[in-house]
């Protein structure tokens, strides 16, 4: 019987091996102390068009923020990862 797609069981190996691959960072900026000239991601707010929407986004935001292995030098996946702890920033549309 085939597994359903939310069901499957994930390969952890392969994930930890492709978390770090070149292509995948390519272009994001990562965090530099060494420098007064740092670049900052600055994102004043995501639009979603219901109440529904503004909650899965936060919880989604709040379980990539826990993720073990997530790489917060990255200025932009470190704002993103964040966003949860400003749910002013999610603005419905509606």
């Amino acid at each position: 019987m085939k597994q359903k797609p939310h069901l499957r069981k994930y390969n952890y190996a392969k994930y930890q091996e492709t978390i770090h691959e070149p292509k995948l960072v390519k272009g994001l900026v990562q965090y530099d102390d060494t420098t007064e000239d740092q670049r900052w991601v600055r994102i004043t707010e995501i639009v979603v068009p219901t109440e529904y929407d503004k909650e899965q986004l936060l919880l989604a935001l709040e379980y990539i923020h826990d993720l073990r292995n997530l790489d917060t030098d990255y200025l932009a996946v470190n704002h993103l990862a964040h966003m949860y702890q400003n749910p002013e920033l999610i603005k419905v549309k509606e």
